[in-house]
């Protein structure tokens, strides 16, 4: 999968762009994991990563080597963007309480 293409597109980029925009909607620190090596005719392409909750990777592991990343993160960085996107703020659960009442019963 290292540097694999498609007529879609690169899928490394849409899958780190995906795991950044979760970061963003959510107002929240990903921790985004990918492994690397072979298997099969598979090749990972690794490069796990963290974010902040505006998007921004603070820390990437290798393309092609295992490594755990340590990486300090601050959380009330996670409240200043809910409240600067106002995400949250503007969610009205009162449309969809209907759709998600079977998941709590």
């Amino acid at each position: 999968m290292i540097g694999y293409k498609s007529a879609d597109g690169d899928w490394h980029d849409a899958w780190e762009t995906i795991m950044r925009g979760h970061a963003i909607a959510n107002a929240v620190h990903v921790v985004a994991v990918n492994r690397t090596g072979r298997e099969d005719s598979l090749n990972f392409w690794g490069q796990s990563f963290v974010c902040n909750s505006f998007g921004k990777i603070l820390k990437r592991a290798s393309k092609n080597k295992e490594e755990a990343l340590i990486c300090k993160i601050n959380l009330s960085h996670n409240k200043r963007i809910r409240d600067g996107w106002g995400f949250y703020k503007n969610r009205r659960p009162d449309t969809y309480r209907e759709l998600i009442k079977k998941i709590h019963e």
